[in-house]
């Protein structure tokens, strides 16, 4: 079994499903954005404060490269769960398919928005006009997610238990378990 790599927009359920599936899987689970966070010695919303998007990024990429460069040592498969934005960095598409099956979750603008809440723990949603600033992301992250994703899963509407449970689904049929 491969790794799987959960991609997709804030509120799509990447960490809380994501933790289902590897439960479901008995196999391990790791949140980038939690190891971000180790790493750095501070929140997410502290390290866009302190270096913006772009040293948030950098940061990002630079796990990612490490994570793909380490499963060539790591046999086992886990569950990874990336942060939404991800995708905006052409170099870690590639990085993204070399560290395992990349599963894009689908959510409307609507979902993600009730699903993060009020967006204080949310850098990219700061300030006002969030419904319209998740719309403009997604508009944009879009095709991105499409162009490294080998499954593509809408995630509205269901439960984290059941989307877990329709992920692993997914994967078997597509004989990735």
């Amino acid at each position: 079994m491969d790794n799987i790599v959960l991609i997709g927009f804030m509120g799509s359920g990447k960490t809380g499903v994501g933790r289902e599936l590897s439960k479901l899987l008995s196999i391990p689970f790791y949140d980038m954005d939690d190891m971000l966070e180790q790493e750095a010695g501070m929140p997410i919303p502290e390290i866009f404060r302190l270096e913006g998007e772009e040293g948030f990024r950098k940061r990002e990429s630079g796990l990612l490269t490490r994570l793909a460069q380490e499963k060539q040592k790591n046999a086992s498969a886990s569950v990874y769960s990336t942060g939404g934005g991800i995708v905006t960095r052409k170099e870690n598409l590639p990085l993204l398919k070399k560290l395992g099956t990349v599963v894009f979750f689908k959510v409307n603008p609507g979902t993600a928005l009730e699903r993060v809440g009020d967006g204080t723990s949310r850098p990219m949603l700061a300030g006002s006009g969030r419904e319209k600033r998740v719309r403009e992301l997604m508009l944009l992250r879009t095709p991105m997610y499409l162009a490294c994703a080998d499954i593509v899963l809408a995630m509205d509407g269901y439960s984290k238990e059941e989307n877990a449970l329709r992920t692993k689904i997914v994967l078997q049929e597509h004989g990735c378990l």
